[in-house]
């Protein structure tokens, strides 16, 4: 039998000195026999001990290091899914600031063969994961699938976090044949493309300690308030809304590449209906109803 290949990609920022307990995990992946894990890992132009710590990296040939311009960390995602060699069998991303259980990549690949489709089946694996302290002190578990996922919760929502995805090498293929120009989220346009082409295989199971150091780019797992106020900064007050028009414009550019039915009609809607057939369509675009009810309004008045 051939070995399985296991792509690991990493970004990195400043991210001393939490970093170290990443890479460690990673390495340290508990792997049946015929497995391998190859960890490649760009720094988006950081400035602090984290590059001290990656050049000593380089001696180890399970890790490929690159350092390029800051860029932020969906493009430099991007950039590592499309230059990382498609002949991997799978692909996980991973944050840098937090810490792997030991079997996470053997229960994503075990899950995602238990999905019973074909190998040219684009798949994307996901699950909860635990929020911590600083000091990796557990708080509570993470409950983003609330109400289960399917291609119409994606248009308008990513429940499916970036640090615990595992894709397949057919999604793989599929998104770097599609591209990333216009994409602002790179997990929200994986997860897109997935269920747009594929399924995505959403696991209940805490796959990971997410640290929070104060520095963390997202707000969810702490206060209502602070997870409002930086929708409303992202959204309503930033370019959020028009980067969810411009990623569902490219994605039906590709249309013909969607053989489901239900999936095209639904996408075909949301870029050229109008607002009235998307506000009103049924089915449902949120994991939670508040977040239902704006969003339909949103399209209602036609400012999503």
């Amino acid at each position: 039998m051939d070995e399985v290949q296991i792509a690991v990609l990493l970004s990195t920022y400043n991210g001393f000195p939490y970093i170290s307990d990443q890479v460690d995990s990673v390495l340290n992946q508990i792997l049946e026999d015929g497995i391998s894990l190859h960890l490649f890992i760009r720094d988006d132009g950081s400035h602090d001990g984290t590059l001290d710590y990656l050049k000593n990296l380089q001696n180890d040939e399970r890790v490929t290091v690159s350092f390029g311009e800051n860029i932020g960390v969906a493009a430099s995602f991007f950039s590592l899914l499309n230059d990382t060699p498609e002949f991997y069998d799978y692909l996980a991303l991973c944050d840098q600031d937090d810490v792997w259980l030991q079997d996470k990549l053997m229960r994503a690949i075990g899950e995602l063969n238990r999905s019973n489709v074909g190998e040219n089946e684009p798949l994307l694996y996901c699950s909860e994961y635990y929020f911590c302290d600083s000091d990796l002190g557990v708080v509570s578990k993470s409950k983003l699938n609330k109400s289960g996922v399917s291609f119409q919760k994606m248009l308008y929502e990513n429940p499916c976090s970036g640090n615990t995805m595992v894709l397949n090498k057919k999604l793989h293929q599929i998104l770097n044949q599609i591209g990333y120009e216009v994409c602002g989220w790179h997990d929200w346009w994986i997860a897109l493309v997935a269920s747009a082409f594929g399924n995505i295989v959403y696991d209940d199971y805490p796959s990971l300690y997410y640290r929070r150091t104060g520095d963390n780019a997202s707000a969810t797992g702490t206060s209502f308030a602070k997870v409002m106020a930086q929708r409303f900064k992202t959204f309503a007050k930033g370019d959020g809304l028009a980067f969810v028009k411009k990623q569902l414009r490219h994605l039906y550019s590709y249309k013909r590449e969607i053989s489901s039915r239900e999936r095209l009609s639904l996408l075909e809607t949301s870029v050229e209906g109008n607002c009235w057939s998307k506000a009103f369509h049924s089915g449902r675009y949120r994991q939670s109803l508040p977040g239902e009810i704006t969003v339909r309004l949103l399209l209602l008045f036609q400012i999503l």
